[in-house]
């Protein structure tokens, strides 16, 4: 099945530029090629078990996912580490971003699901939304 997703990617998106690079794998902005969509294919060494899970997943504070094979929404905005190295956010702004955080980790906490790695870098804020990404290093909860 991944064979024919890299094939389809091939033949139906162009590649914008290589959003991140690491030993663990590569986040690529991509375009479909008919509808002008922008898309994050990552291809990564790891679980996508809770990629899976957020195949059925719609929050305005998490990302479509598209493709279990790591194809999901490209969420544009800034950093929260980009938009911190101007200054600090004043106090509504601070809390509204809290606040979404905290509905993207209710909805993952719910389906049994753990970030690992929520930091600055990993919070885009869309619009008047924070959208918690990469999910590389998450995985679902052991039941013990």
């Amino acid at each position: 099945m991944y064979d024919e997703l890299l094939r389809a990617m091939e033949q139906y998106f162009d590649e914008v530029k290589v959003l991140k690079r690491g030993a663990r794998g590569t986040v690529t902005l991509v375009r479909h090629r008919q509808t002008g969509q922008r898309y994050v294919f990552r291809r990564f060494d790891g679980a996508a078990d809770v990629y899976r899970r957020l195949l059925t997943v719609s929050s305005p504070y998490l990302p479509r996912v598209e493709e279990v094979a790591e194809l999901e929404e490209y969420v544009q905005g800034d950093t929260l580490l980009y938009l911190l190295e101007g200054g600090l956010l004043d106090w509504p702004e601070a809390r509204k971003v809290a606040r979404d955080l905290c509905a993207a980790l209710w909805v993952l906490h719910s389906m049994g699901a753990v970030h690992r790695d929520v930091k600055e870098s990993n919070v885009i804020l869309r619009g008047g939304e924070a959208v918690l990404v990469d999910f590389d290093a998450s995985r679902i909860m052991k039941p013990e």
